[in-house]
């Protein structure tokens, strides 16, 4: 684990953990054909690790590495390898968000997104910045402000967010190349099961982890009866999308009981 929020813990991931989130993130997204990723993140994260390596192996696909990380030479890579598939973390979704909204600004075209004739101009012109395939960002890490979300797909790229932890290999759930519902971390992957205690949500699953390296105290307490305790809190809906609404530390319950959430204050 990161480490961000409390003491770094070693995750003891097995081969069974990780094949079976290859799987299940692999038929759960279902894209047809080959595409070229341009990785970006850290190796050292399952996200990066998960879906920006070993799935594409999975499949077939070509993964493109940069020398360097900027959102300049990130740009330049879409372009000039013809991509079709990026994992982002939102940070970065919304450091590529402010250099596209730059450029525009550079060129007097920002405030003609209002309008629907010239939005399909300017849309028509940021494409071809990202290259003549690309489909899709696919992000993760933290929660998606929803005016980063709209500012792309107001342009008509498909962003698919999800959701999950290292100790779960690390997918829990994600939004589909076909549906992604705004502020949704999509529906539960396939052979993973979920469940709410007190709202928090619990995960069981071939993809959960046994426990923490050498920290058997951490790992008792890490699961309930067999399922393992995310620390999340979380709504899911009729259709079984999941919308996350904060984590259980940051939970402050004011005088009359009511519950908040300082990640949903933050993102509004």
């Amino acid at each position: 684990t990161s480490g961000t929020t409390g003491d770094p813990k070693g995750v003891v991931l097995t081969h069974k953990n990780i094949i079976s989130n290859i799987l299940g993130g692999y038929n759960h997204i279902s894209i047809s054909r080959r595409y070229n990723f341009l990785s970006v993140l850290p190796m050292s994260h399952m996200f990066e690790q998960t879906v920006g390596f070993l799935i594409p192996l999975y499949r077939g696909d070509k993964i493109i590495y940069l020398r360097t990380v900027k959102p300049t030479s990130i740009m330049g890579g879409l372009k000039e390898e013809n991509i079709q598939s990026i994992l982002v973390v939102p940070r970065l979704l919304s450091l590529l968000k402010n250099t596209i909204e730059k450029d525009l600004a550079s060129k007097g075209l920002t405030s003609l997104l209002r309008f629907n004739l010239t939005k399909n101009i300017i849309s028509s012109f940021v494409h071809k910045k990202f290259g003549r395939d690309f489909q899709m960002f696919i992000s993760a890490g933290a929660a998606l402000p929803i005016d980063v979300f709209a500012f792309w797909k107001n342009l008509g790229f498909r962003v698919i967010e999800g959701y999950g932890l290292t100790e779960c290999s690390p997918i829990v759930s994600a939004n589909t190349f076909d549906t992604q519902i705004a502020g949704s971390v999509g529906k539960v992957i396939k052979n993973v099961r979920v469940k709410l205690d007190n709202n928090e949500l619990l995960v069981k699953g071939d993809n959960v982890f046994g426990g923490y390296y050498q920290n058997p105290k951490a790992s008792q307490e890490a699961f309930k009866d067999s399922w393992f305790k995310t620390g999340d809190f979380v709504d899911i809906d009729k259709s079984g999308n999941i919308f996350i609404k904060g984590r259980k530390k940051d939970l402050i319950v004011n005088s009359s009981g009511v519950n908040i959430y300082p990640q949903e204050i933050e993102t509004t």
